[in-house]
């Protein structure tokens, strides 16, 4: 009883650290939406876009820390089938662009696969983008 007891609290302080973080930000996140959605390429568009924590795990898989994290998904089309290439611009341009950039670690690649919609082939993603720690006051 008492271990679940711990389980429960380590998730309501998980929970809590979350709202934290979402209701006192050290920026606007308007604008950090701004840019994604400006910064987009012809045949690219996003499907959802979260606040997700990520697990960072060692050298033996144990959970070193977690860390909050802009997840964004999207899928993306391409009559010449370089997909992974527009993915990969989108990324660099995004990286390059200051005021976006500025409050995350980086804009990763999680992954990308091919898929038929609608007997259209397109490439769906994942970008992970890890808040930098913010710096208490």
């Amino acid at each position: 009883e008492l271990r679940d007891v711990k389980i429960h609290l380590r998730f309501l302080q998980g929970q809590i650290s979350t709202a934290e973080a979402m209701l006192a930000p050290a920026f606007f996140w308007s604008e950090k939406m701004n840019h994604i959605s400006d910064l987009l390429p012809p045949g690219m568009w996003l499907t959802q876009m979260e606040l997700a924590r990520q697990r960072i795990t060692g050298g033996q898989g144990e959970v070193v820390s977690e860390q909050l994290a802009l997840v964004i998904r999207g899928r993306v089309y391409s009559r010449e089938k370089n997909e992974a290439a527009i993915v990969g611009k989108y990324i660099s341009v995004l990286k390059a662009k200051e005021n976006f950039f500025k409050d995350f670690e980086d804009v990763r690649l999680e992954n990308i696969q091919s898929r038929l919609l609608r007997q259209i082939q397109v490439a769906e993603f994942a970008l992970v983008c890890p808040l930098k720690p913010r710096k208490e006051k």
